[in-house]
Formats: structure tokens, sequence, C-alpha cells
């Protein structure tokens, strides 16, 4: 299997001739090119981790060239229901559920958004950004309002002895049974003022064989930022040296 990351929490599995796309979103920041719609194009399925606008708002556009289901939440489903996205290409998906998309094997498993903590909060509030990246607020602030979460899934994507554990918020739910030592684990990293702890739990709780950081790029200021990922790597490397960090660049293919 190869991953590829387009920025946010973009990421496209392709193994062969298919192709599954995972929380597709194209940059606010004009200084981030990660992702352009040919990059998006002609892929066999399109799974949506929960509801925010960094994950969804762009499905439309998307789905002008694509013929694909979407498998979402129900309340997502609702959501670009109500976009423009014909019911006819919306799958809605519970927790538990499995699909095959050509040879590629998918396993819902029900998850948990990230708390945003106070710290982090107040950070981004009291940020002269605020005032510097206005315009994208009159974006942001509506698009959030009118796509709500909703259900928040993992996925496991299985080919043969090969398992990426895939999450787009960098929580978990505790009542949940996640396999055990994936082959890669994905890591969102962004919404948090301790990230670093934050992860390490994530790390040290699945034991994956290889861990890919996502969603840590300052796509839609002035809500995200650029997050340092150094303290991890250097946290991580020493202390789990069995465990590969892969940080990848936009839209180059990593082969798991």
């Amino acid at each position: 299997m190869n991953i590829t990351w387009y920025g946010t929490a973009s990421i496209k599995i392709t193994q062969g001739k298919t192709a599954i796309l995972f929380d597709p979103f194209f940059s606010f920041n004009p200084a981030i090119h990660a992702a352009n719609i040919e990059d998006f194009i002609g892929v066999s399925a399109i799974f949506i981790t929960h509801g925010h606008f960094d994950h969804i708002m762009h499905l439309p556009e998307i789905m002008r060239y694509n013929r694909c289901e979407i498998y979402c939440g129900p309340t997502v489903s609702t959501t670009l229901q109500k976009l423009g996205i014909p019911p006819k290409n919306i799958h809605s998906i519970a927790h538990s559920d499995a699909f095959k998309i050509g040879p590629l094997a998918i396993q819902v498993y029900k998850s948990r958004h990230i708390q945003f903590d106070v710290r982090l909060i107040l950070q981004t509030i009291f940020n002269p950004r605020m005032i510097s990246k206005f315009k994208n607020l009159k974006t942001i602030i509506p698009a959030h309002c009118s796509m709500p979460m909703g259900e928040v899934f993992a996925f496991e994507i299985i080919h043969k002895k090969t398992n990426i554990l895939h999450f787009g918020s960098l929580a978990y739910d505790t009542t949940e049974e996640y396999p055990c030592r994936p082959s890669l684990l994905t890591i969102p990293y962004q919404g948090r003022s301790d990230l670093k702890e934050h992860a390490m739990k994530f790390i040290q709780k699945f034991q994956p064989k290889a861990v890919c950081l996502h969603h840590f790029d300052d796509t839609f200021p002035p809500i995200s930022s650029q997050v340092d990922i150094s303290p991890l790597l250097t946290t991580t490397i020493p202390h789990i040296p069995q465990i590969h960090i892969i940080v990848p660049e936009y839209r180059k293919a990593v082969s798991i």
C-alpha cells in the first residue's frame, strides 16, 4: 500500500488501481499548495472521519469529478445532502461496519475528537493573526456552524498482512477494541497545547510498527497553526526506537 498526504487530514491510500480518500480539503493558506483537484479525481471511494468543515466542505467540488460513494456517519450524510451531493453517492456508516473496496478491506471503529484545552483556545483567540487573517474567518465561522462534527470514526485499512489504523483527530474511544500493533498508525498532530504528551500516550497505547504524522500544517489560519513537530521527534526516537516515524511531504507517496 502507498499513503499520500495532501495537507490537513487529507490522506489517500492506494493499492494497485484502487485509491481511497480520507477527509479531502483544499488549503485556505496561499503559502501552502498541498492539493489540487487533480489529486482527488478517479478515487474508488471517499471516507469521512467526522463532519468538521476542514474534513468535508470541498466535497461538492470534488464529487463533480467522481462517481464514487462517500462513506460517512448519518450527521455528515445530512450535511452533504444539504450541500447538494445526491443521496445515491452517500453511504451512511456505523462503527463495526466493514467494507471491501477492490483489494482493500476497511473496518470502521468508533472514535472521539480531541478536546481543545483552555491554553490553546486562548492562544488562538488572542493572537495577532486573528486580525491579519480575518478574511478567512468569514468563511470558517459559517462553515463551522453549518457543518457539525457528528459521529467520529477511525478506520483500519487492510491489505494482506499490512494494516493502517487511521485517525482524523487525536483521540480514541476507551470502550472500543482497536487492532493491536498496526503496521502504520496515522496521528493528526493538532488541537492541544500539550500535543507531545498527548501523542506519546497515543503511540504507547497502540504500539504501532510505524507512525505517520498529518494535520500539523497551517491550512486554515487563524484557527490552525504550523505545529512544531521536533519535540515529538526528539522524544519518540530515543525512547521508542523500534517505531519508525514518518513525516510526510505534500503529495509524495510513502510505501507501507
